[in-house]
């Protein structure tokens, strides 16, 4: 089962990403 796998790494890379542009947690 990749699913869970690929899941973590976008959570991982999504954490990242609003760290950086804390906008896209207001969307």
């Amino acid at each position: 089962m990749q699913n869970v796998l690929v899941g973590e790494i976008l959570i991982n890379y999504l954490k990242r990403f609003l760290r950086i542009v804390p906008h896209v947690g207001m969307l």
